[in-house]
């Protein structure tokens, strides 16, 4: 046993300036989307635990964003007293966010700040000093987004006197970013906000990964990649199983019809209204990997069909039985067919949430003894 006077200086040790003396579980308190397959993939308490980082990358116009803005949503309607701050290093916002796409994603326009700038110093300088004054004034600052890593410019091209496309600056970008990442790593941790990280893709000229089929990979140095704790690609499903939803209803508005070439005249279908969006949890040191989630978006209401990602999650993972080909139960209820439950579901939203909370309280205790895949085009 420690003597009296070694536990009096382990003490004194705890003390310290950066002792750690908290471990409360992280995944207790969680930044969620409205897509219950992408809040799945986190696993645990299925979201992004507050105070730590997540990457998120993929091809243009993959999705990215509007996941983003859907978090940021969904972050407003659970939590009536946080806020969330965005680096539009695009400069997009207004383009990207008009007032009808707030009112889709849930934004509080009351309660959300973006700033369309690509300089490190407006962005890094403002979490490190600006943004951390606030929180120390009582600012619940949960969610900061900066969208996309990629845009920001580095400190030497910034300080180039020649101000020139010419000036050649390797590694400028990717030093840049580390030391901002470096410096707003203690305020996240200290005031306990998520960070998303937007980033493209590039190739992956690995030999080796080419080989195992990673083909692509995020455009983000080694630092960065470090820094998240989780890595989500996302990306538009463009597979034909991908244009119905799962009772094969088009996503198209039959009513109106495109303009139409004459080399088109009989190809006139309709107008797209939404399409289906795929994200994997690449990798995390905090959770599972390997995730896939689906999800539909419609372009006038955002995320959609919630229920049929209910249905797929709680068939995948047995929290809905499934005895034969035919038949359906949950909470002493049976089904017979697929549409059955599913319009069951999308008609009951606390049989939705029951099947989600099972699923959470399994992931927490890490029971998944009875572990299946289900395709998402089933």
């Amino acid at each position: 046993m420690p003597s009296v006077k070694a536990k009096n200086a382990f003490a004194r040790l705890r003390e310290l300036e950066g002792a750690m003396n908290d471990y409360t579980n992280p995944h207790l308190d969680v930044i969620r989307s409205s897509s219950p397959s992408f809040n799945f993939i986190w696993g645990n308490g299925h979201g992004l635990p507050a105070g730590y980082s997540a990457l998120f990358w993929g091809p243009p116009k993959g999705g990215k964003s509007l996941v983003s803005n859907s978090m940021i949503g969904q972050l407003h309607k659970d939590d009536p007293e946080a806020y969330a701050v965005k680096f539009n290093t695009e400069h997009r916002e207004r383009a990207q966010l008009s007032p009808q796409q707030l009112t889709n994603w849930g934004i509080d326009i009351d309660r959300y700040l973006a700033f369309e700038t690509n300089t490190p110093d407006h962005i890094y300088d403002y979490i490190c000093k600006d943004i951390a004054e606030e929180c120390a004034n009582g600012l619940k600052l949960k969610l900061v987004v900066i969208d996309s890593i990629n845009d920001i410019i580095g400190r030497r091209a910034m300080n180039d006197e020649k101000n020139s496309v010419m000036t050649q600056q390797r590694g400028d970008d990717a030093l840049t970013n580390q030391e901002g990442l470096r410096r707003i790593l203690s305020v996240q941790r200290k005031y306990n906000f998520g960070l998303i990280i937007v980033s493209q893709q590039r190739a992956n000229q690995d030999p080796d990964e080419q080989a195992r089929g990673n083909t692509t990979k995020a455009g983000v140095a080694n630092a960065t990649f470090h820094h998240c704790e989780y890595s989500v690609h996302i990306e538009r499903n463009v597979l034909a199983a991908a244009k119905t939803d799962l009772l094969g209803n088009k996503f198209v508005n039959e009513d109106v019809s495109r303009i139409i070439t004459s080399q088109e005249r009989k190809t006139n279908d309709g107008e797209q209204t939404g399409h289906k969006i795929r994200c994997i949890m690449k990798d995390s040191s905090m959770g599972p990997k390997g995730r896939v989630a689906e999800f539909t978006v419609d372009y006038d209401h955002g995320i959609v069909n919630q229920h049929e990602e209910v249905f797929l999650l709680g068939v995948g993972r047995h929290v809905i039985e499934h005895p034969n080909p035919q038949m359906y139960a949950f909470g002493g209820k049976e089904w017979r067919g697929k549409q059955a439950i599913i319009e069951a579901l999308k008609g009951d939203v606390d049989m939705q949430n029951a099947i989600l909370r099972e699923l959470r309280a399994r992931d927490a205790r890490g029971d998944y003894a009875k572990e299946s895949v289900v395709s998402v085009s089933e």
